[in-house]
């Protein structure tokens, strides 16, 4: 019977090493005490591989010094709690501070939105009985522009903040003609909170605002929520003397946004489409700079007629 060779001695000589060493059936923390020099880095470096790691960051290279002070500076301020620490946010602050309380997110939905609150008030002035026609245009430059022909926001002076109406409704939150009441300027309306204009006002990077009122053209332009020109006024040519209405046209703040500065044609549309079906006596006109139309009108009884 042939005899087996033993394996080479500088095997045996490893397998010796590796499997006398009781450190290998204890916890991690006698690894430091192996007796061999080998064994001692061998095993250290399987225990560096399983460290945890944030981002292929080690996590004390993660933390460093200067993260780990201005986390104790934060604590040490949280810690004080005084008059110093209470916040007040006057006019549209809040509004900026705080966008998703308002329109529910800065992302599309939230940009999209803007634009339902000026159809919204358009849409008012219809249910009201005073408006036939919305026309609603995307821009190139990724503004909207919503007119309507309605009675106009009022241009007079208001009596409490002593500045015209049209920078009232524009510039101080819960101002509007739709509570309710003897006072109020609608029987029904969508918004009730007088926030939708100052809204879309302070979450824009420029708003520009046009009112056709008792033969005169009114202007104003605003950003951020500031009036940046005060209110111009012009009479209007004698053929277009009767003209009214009010047209918003509002370019959204890159700086409050975490999306594209893109409306979607198809998004807007569905949302026309379905005031349409509930106000069949208005004409909703959509259209944008590359050339797509669509004309929204309810003929008839559930009579739907698009042309593109």
């Amino acid at each position: 019977m042939a005899l087996l060779r033993p394996p080479p001695l500088q095997l045996r000589f490893a397998a010796r090493r590796l499997f006398s060493s009781p450190a290998l059936f204890s916890r991690p923390s006698s690894l430091p005490s192996l007796p061999r020099s080998r064994s001692r880095l061998f095993l250290r470096t399987r225990i560096w591989s399983i460290r945890p790691r944030r981002n292929g960051v080690g996590v004390r290279a993660f933390m460093s010094s200067s993260i780990t002070a201005e986390a104790l500076q934060e604590k040490a301020r949280s810690q004080a709690y005084g008059s110093d620490q209470i916040q007040v946010l006057e006019g549209l602050d809040p509004v900026r501070k705080r966008p998703g309380m308002y329109i529910g997110s800065t992302g599309p939905r939230g940009l999209h939105h803007l634009v339902y609150e000026i159809l919204d008030n358009a849409i008012d002035e219809a249910q009201a009985g005073y408006a036939s026609k919305i026309d609603v245009v995307l821009h190139e430059d990724s503004s909207v522009s919503i007119t309507d022909n309605g009675r106009g926001i009022p241009t007079d002076l208001h009596p409490v903040t002593k500045k015209s109406s049209l920078e009232t409704v524009l510039t101080v939150l819960h101002a509007g003609g739709k509570f309710g009441g003897s006072s109020s300027g609608y029987n029904v309306s969508g918004g009730l909170h007088g926030v939708g204009l100052s809204v879309v006002n302070a979450l824009s990077e420029a708003l520009e605002v046009t009112v056709w009122r008792d033969g005169k053209a009114y202007q104003q332009t605003y950003s951020r929520g500031k009036p940046m020109t005060s209110l111009t006024c012009h009479l209007l040519p004698a053929e277009s003397s009767a003209r009214q209405g009010t047209c918003i046209r509002f370019w959204p703040d890159r700086d409050v946004f975490t999306t594209s500065m893109t409306f979607e044609f198809n998004t807007i549309a569905s949302r026309i489409r379905e005031l349409a079906f509930l106000n069949p006596e208005v004409q909703n006109i959509l259209h944008n700079c590359f050339m797509q139309l669509a004309i929204f009108v309810l003929l008839g009884h559930f009579q739907f007629q698009i042309l593109s």
